[in-house]
């Protein structure tokens, strides 16, 4: 594994380009189909995520991948929304385990 540096950057609104939203909806998917090695290629190694660097984000987001896929999970549901913590206001997306019950209901947690 390679050493945490993490160096903070965020890319600035002013920033953002068709290229940015591409690499965005990319990791999105990444996340809702638990694909941690397409994270792996996605994910910046300059840009801090929930205040860790990209190697020991990944790590904790194996373990709960891992987790959802131990108790019968294969997909996250995604849904778009803003933040209402440290970076208030800006839009993102909140990531929900999908169960099937037996009758083949669906259930979001």
């Amino acid at each position: 594994m390679k050493e945490d540096k993490p160096k903070g950057r965020l890319v600035p609104f002013q920033d953002w380009n068709e290229i940015t939203e591409l690499i965005v909806d990319k990791i999105v998917v990444a996340f809702s189909m638990m694909n941690i090695e397409q994270l792996v290629e996605l994910l910046d190694e300059e840009i801090e995520y929930e205040y860790l660097g990209k190697w020991r984000f990944l790590a904790l987001i194996k373990k709960q991948f891992e987790q959802f896929q131990k108790d019968g999970d294969t997909y996250l549901f995604q849904e778009g929304s803003q933040c209402v913590g440290c970076s208030f206001g800006t839009f993102g997306f909140i990531l929900k385990e999908i169960n099937l019950t037996e009758n083949g209901r669906l259930f979001l947690k």
